[in-house]
């Protein structure tokens, strides 16, 4: 976080929204808003991420939408409100300071669904999407069930969707995937995206990287590892890859997001 930089931390009770809100320096030119989020892990996962684009100009918002410290938001991914994302982006726009209308959307892996659907059913208000380790449907069978559960709700009716569409998208879906990503498809779902076209017919766009898994996605330069522990299962999941691919993959598609979100 460079100097200057300020953070807020937000709360259901005070703001609707439980995140960590940064914004650039007083006096700093001010870039497109970014609302970032993360994916089964739960929690708030972006910090990092919304602190570095803080320091390059973009106010950011760090956001938890379940399984959150503070009370208010539920304890799984299940029947959450495309409306609580709604929410947070407006409070992010209006706290932002310019007006911008380039406010875009960063969500990773199952966040990525909701980064779609952000972009995809509010064009007014989320012009451009990153998608990191995407997918392109929102219904998953519940672990130990064949039953499936619903993720997303909108209008409180449940999103059932495969795939996602993305032709009400005003900008550009941007999906940076790993050819090994051993948790799911990220890459052919990366694929999908880039050959759909947005409300104007301009195409989306992909970066995959052959040797990345699932986390080979976000800040570069630092620590990172193949295995991450499930503590709803309590085993080991393999994210695939390895971690200098997923470290290559990292340091080139990074500075790729930020040209992508201050064009």
């Amino acid at each position: 976080m460079a100097d200057g930089v300020r953070h807020h931390r937000l709360t259901v009770a005070d703001d609707q929204v439980d995140g960590l809100l940064f914004l650039p320096a007083p006096g700093a030119a001010r870039k497109a808003p970014v609302l970032l989020f993360g994916g089964s892990e739960g929690g708030r996962g972006f910090d990092q991420e919304a602190a570095l684009l803080a320091s390059r100009g973009h106010p950011a918002l760090s956001l938890c939408y379940f399984a959150c410290e503070g009370k208010g938001r539920p304890k799984e991914l299940r029947d959450i409100e495309l409306e609580y994302f709604v929410r947070a982006a407006r409070l992010l726009r209006s706290r932002s300071g310019d007006g911008s209308d380039k406010l875009a959307v960063m969500g990773a892996s199952r966040g990525s669904e909701a980064a779609q659907l952000l972009a995809q059913y509010h064009p007014e208000l989320v012009r451009d999407a990153v998608a990191l380790a995407p997918g392109t449907r929102t219904v998953f069978a519940a672990a130990g069930s064949a039953e499936n559960h619903v993720s997303w709700t909108r209008a409180g009716r449940p999103v059932r969707l495969d795939p996602i569409p993305l032709d009400r998208v005003r900008g550009t879906v941007l999906a940076v995937a790993g050819g090994k990503d051993r948790l799911w498809l990220s890459a052919d779902a990366a694929a999908s995206i880039a050959g759909r076209t947005n409300a104007s017919g301009a195409r989306h766009r992909a970066l995959t990287y052959e040797g990345a898994g699932h986390g080979g996605v976000g800040v570069p330069y630092q620590a990172s590892g193949r295995y991450v522990h499930d503590q709803a299962t309590d085993q080991w999941v393999d994210l695939g890859g390895t971690p200098a691919d997923d470290a290559e993959a990292k340091a080139d598609s990074w500075p790729r997001i930020r040209s992508f979100l201050s064009r």
